[in-house]
């Protein structure tokens, strides 16, 4: 049974048993008036729905509440891995592409930053010259990953089989299939695993993972989830002579870190480590200076590499005062705001007195919030010691408090996020936690972002002894801490970074979203409590005051319709409220013919390959009106970093503009940004550019989804579901495109030429809702009826069948294999398995089910007469009776993969022309524009006029790993058969088009 099968089940389970308490306890009212039995009786059932609701809230806030940490793994990388400072300042100078201000630059700051040496590189790093190629990078992640993993289910004992989310992140590498879908396919996860990979977002993305496993065990029975953090050291070297960018290679190195979650409150076998108290996550991603901070772009050479700006200090400073503001309120103890409280209006009246004006500066003197009252153990972002201090100092830590940041740095480096369990594995080996100690893992990202996970333990009452001798720590752990030199100096001022003097003065901020989350759950909370408090004590007074019987009734009716609006209300629908899609500048318009000839202009390609691609293109039912980015109508195309971003902000800034004007929603609104793109993941990433463009507020919850593949479409519309139905957000907005400046192959391999055929630029962007709020006020054009993901990463043939490599000249393309369409036929038929059963109508199930028998039966009749000899002819199968999908949609949006690949599918579906219709014209005015295709094709059907109140549309998605994904929208009541042309403004006259 599926996982959304038993989700539905367990659901409606779940609503039957609480309707049939209620209607017992009404029952039982009837039963003592109708027999006139002694008035006190009628006080039992009021009693029982009180006892009842107490023990289900109280399981729900266990369930709902947040999720438990099963247990982690780090790894230590193989000794052979290790370098050394001498090593590397000498394999520095080697390498031959520095200078000798570059290698003076960073041996002064490797010496200065208190790293010791034990820290590991991956394998390409230790060549001269190093080798960065694709494969390079796909090596060491499965040299980081299997071993992680390993670990943790032989640590834990749960099978990679019992996992039913995925999330990977990794920010600066996005090969196709995804990371996700390389660990699901090695582990051979089952197809129903929830894969998310996560890219851009920097070294606070460990908690932005935890996020969205805390989302999927929110919201589905899935037992348990894995996050894996990481960074692929290999992609980020950098190999130019920009001081800025320099910094990263003195700092990162290679680890990995696994952890495994489930829902609190759940049935699993093995009990939890840790629960988690309380995950903040701020930005400043609105204010240009602090986006700016910290960037990946190009030197004055070309070469890609990360800059630091000196004025990352104050950015850290201001970032750090709102996340403060946010977490403070949830983990600091009453007493100690209450005694902060007292202390500031004492320190405010004492500075009125003295008629001395305020500035920030002289906060410094002011009383500051005791976080050792939160928490008990501290994991900090590990960025060299100069920069752990001066944290620890700002938030009134000491040397026991900071001993794992700095640790963790000498021993092994910074890991991006994978050092916030490398700090807490630090923790566990010198054997500090027990049981009810907290612990509060704080990390800082580019963006910038602060996010913070605080977790309590609760197994086990004394420290774990095999944690000594385990993990990453199990061969040193007895030589720490060490006597590390503090440097009062640093020689580059660069390197100095104040990320701030004093805690911020929390009375003085406007009240954070978290804080309206809290309230907000104890008022609902409160609300429940109180209705059924006056129930109660309205039987109490109908007993005392021997009323009429009769009025015993209205109690217990009157909490029977309180219930069936709370779970009315609980249950809110996810609802689309508008969608746009961009229409290129007409300037960047490429016919085919065109095309072609750019082809041989081009000079990479030889004449086989031009003929190759001319047949491809002829062949495939593309027009003369696609789009190519500006960067590939060049001679030689330009594929550099800065054409990338350029491209994204042509494709993201006018479509979200387009939206925000369509629904009126101001960008202020939006709780939640989603953008999946497979091939490019900047850093900021491309949801960081989005929230700075658009000043959005510091507590939006962004989300880079990559190499996801065309299906990321529907992989987004999930993510944003879990956040509006877990979170008191209204609005999230979905933006889907693809950056086809660095899918652009260059080669000779005619398998990884299909992609400059196929591809081209588009982007799209939703805004969906959950009615809550404000939100209740804005019409929605669609409701969420259904939402499937399936998957055969497990299938190495299927995982094989679309992949991301390099050619033997080592350029990276994306290969499409020769088995590819069987493979999508197998993936199809276990997708629709699954999403038949919630889309189909009952007669059309029952009707497909009699047709399955009789064919069945046929079978038999006709195996028995050739047993009998009575027919000489050969056996033939006879095809499989399909169900009607044409009774569980209305209208159709299938992958946009050719007119070949459409038809083939639309056929094996049991379709028409009318149906493929909107696909078909999609690709031949627009191309492939991977999981903004889908939307293109509604906006079709829109701009036809065809979709009407009550229709419903099935939007089909199908990308690499193999993963085949399902939306099924239901248009609402008062759009009925409404035009709206979008990017089919200027030519929906002309289509449908005859093709030959």
């Amino acid at each position: 049974m599926d996982v959304a099968h038993k989700d539905h089940l367990l659901a409606a389970a779940r609503r039957a048993f609480g309707v049939a308490v209620l209607l017992l306890c009404l029952l039982a009212e009837l039963i003592v008036f109708a027999f006139r039995r002694h008035s006190a009786l009628h006080l039992f059932p009021a009693c029982a729905m009180l006892l009842l609701w107490r023990s289900f809230s109280r399981r729900a806030a266990a369930a709902a509440g947040d999720v438990e940490l099963v247990d982690f793994a780090c790894l230590r990388p193989p000794r052979r891995l290790r370098i050394p400072i001498p090593a590397l300042l000498e394999h520095l100078r080697l390498i031959g592409c520095f200078d000798e201000g570059s290698v003076e630059f960073m041996s002064r700051v490797i010496e200065a930053c208190g790293m010791g040496e034990e820290t590991y590189f991956p394998a390409s790093l230790h060549r001269i010259p190093p080798s960065d190629t694709h494969a390079d990078a796909v090596a060491e992640a499965r040299a980081m990953f299997l071993p992680t993993l390993d670990a943790l289910f032989a640590r834990t004992g749960v099978p990679p089989s019992a996992v039913g989310a995925l999330v990977v992140n990794c920010s600066g590498f996005c090969p196709a299939p995804s990371l996700a879908a390389a660990i699901a396919g090695h582990y051979r996860m089952r197809d129903d695993v929830r894969a998310f990979n996560l890219s851009g977002m920097g070294c606070a993305a460990g908690v932005v993972g935890v996020d969205v496993a805390r989302g999927v065990l929110r919201a589905h029975a899935v037992g348990y989830a894995v996050v894996v953090s990481a960074e692929i050291v290999t992609v980020g070297w950098y190999g130019g002579r920009d001081r800025g960018k320099l910094l990263l290679n003195c700092f990162f190195r290679t680890g990995c870190s696994a952890a495994l979650l489930a829902s609190a409150g759940s049935a699993v076998s093995v009990p939890p480590k840790y629960r988690l108290v309380a995950l903040a996550r701020t930005n400043r991603t609105a204010d240009e200076r602090s986006y700016m901070s910290a960037l990946r772009e190009e030197d004055g050479e070309g070469i890609t590499g990360f800059s630091i700006s000196r004025g990352l200090g104050g950015v850290a400073r201001d970032l750090l005062r709102a996340h403060l503001l946010a977490l403070g309120p949830a983990i600091l103890p009453w007493h100690e705001k209450l005694w902060y409280a007292a202390a500031l209006l004492l320190f405010r009246r004492q500075q009125k007195r003295s008629k001395k004006k305020l500035h920030n500066d002289d906060d410094a003197d002011g009383p500051r919030p005791n976080f050792l009252t939160a928490a008990s153990h501290f994991c900090l972002p590990s960025s060299g010691m100069p920069m752990i201090r001066r944290l620890a100092d700002g938030l009134g830590l000491g040397e026991r408090e900071s001993e794992a940041a700095l640790m963790t740095f000498h021993r092994f480096g910074n890991q991006s996020a994978a050092s916030l369990w490398y700090q807490l594995a630090y923790h566990e080996a010198k054997g500090r936690i027990r049981r009810g100690d907290r612990v509060w893992q704080l990390g800082m990202g580019s963006g910038p972002k602060a996010n913070s996970a605080v977790w309590e333990r609760v197994r086990g009452g004394d420290p774990d002894p095999a944690a000594a001798d385990e993990g990453p720590w199990a061969d040193c752990i007895h030589r720490f801490p060490n006597a590390v030199c503090v440097f009062e100096l640093m020689v580059y001022a660069g390197l100095v970074i104040f990320l701030f003097t004093h805690a911020p003065a929390m009375a003085m901020v406007d009240m954070d979203i978290a804080h309206r989350d809290h309230l907000l759950a104890a008022l609902h909370g409160l609300l429940g409590a109180a209705t059924l408090l006056l129930c109660l004590l309205a039987e109490l007074s109908v007993f005392a005051f021997r009323r009429h019987a009769a009025f015993y009734l209205a109690p217990v009716a009157a909490m029977l319709l309180f219930s069936r609006f709370r779970r009315r209300a609980a249950a809110a629908e996810i609802g689309l409220v508008d969608f746009s899609c961009l229409k290129p500048p007409r300037r960047l318009r490429i016919p085919v013919a065109g095309l072609l000839e750019h082809f041989r202009l081009i000079g990479c390609f030889d004449d086989g390959s031009v003929e190759f691609m001319t047949k491809v293109v002829e062949a495939s039912g593309m027009g003369n009106e696609t789009y190519f980015p500006p960067s590939l109508h060049h001679i030689p195309p330009a594929a550099t970093h800065a054409d990338a971003i350029q491209e994204a902000h042509m494709l993201f800034f006018p479509t979200l503009d387009d939206l925000f004007a369509k629904t009126g929603v101001p960008p202020s609104a939006v709780g939640a940004l989603v953008v999946n793109c497979s091939g490019f993941c900047p850093a900021p990433s491309l949801a960081a550019i989005i929230a700075n463009r658009y000043r959005m507020h510091s507590d939006v919850k962004t989300f880079n989804l990559s190499g996801m593949g065309c299906a990321a479409g529907v992989v987004g519309v999930d993510v944003a579901r879990r956040l509006l139905l877990t979170h008191a957000t209204p609005y999230a907005v979905v933006v889907s495109a693809e950056i086809v400046t660095v899918g652009w192959y260059n080669g000779k391999d005619q398998g990884k030429l299909l992609l400059n055929c196929y591809f081209r630029t588009g982007c799209s962007a939703a805004l969906v809702t959950n009615g809550r709020g404000a939100a209740a006020a804005v019409p929605v054009k669609y409701r969420l009826a259904s939402l499937t993901r399936t998957n055969q990463i497990a299938n190495d043939r299927s995982y094989r069948s679309g992949y991301r490599d390099e050619d033997d000249e080592g350029i990276t393309g994306f290969t499409l294999g020769q088995g590819v369409g069987r493979m999508v036929s197998e993936l199809l038929r276990a997708h629709l398995v699954t999403l038949s059963l919630s889309i189909l109508p009952w007669r059309e199930k029952l009707r497909y089910v009699l047709v399955l028998l009789l064919s069945a039966s046929r079978q038999r009749r006709d195996d028995s007469k050739l047993a009998r000899g009575s027919s000489g002819g050969s056996s033939r199968s006879p095809a499989v009776p399909l169900p009607d999908f044409r009774a569980a949609a209305d209208h159709f949006c299938l992958p946009s993969s050719g007119r070949p690949m459409i038809w083939r599918l639309g056929q094996g579906l049991g379709l028409g022309a009318r149906e493929m219709e909107a696909a078909l014209m999609t690709f031949h005015r627009f191309g492939n524009q991977s999981a903004a295709s889908l939307w293109y094709q509604l906006a079709y059907l829109e701009a036809k006029g065809r979709v009407r109140a009550g229709d419903t549309v099935w939007q089909l998605g199908i990308g690499s790993g193999l993963k085949a994904n399902s939306l099924v929208w239901e248009r609402v009541a008062g759009h009925d058969g409404e035009r709206e042309l979008g990017p089919w403004a200027d030519c929906i006259h002309k289509y449908p088009v005859t093709e030959t």
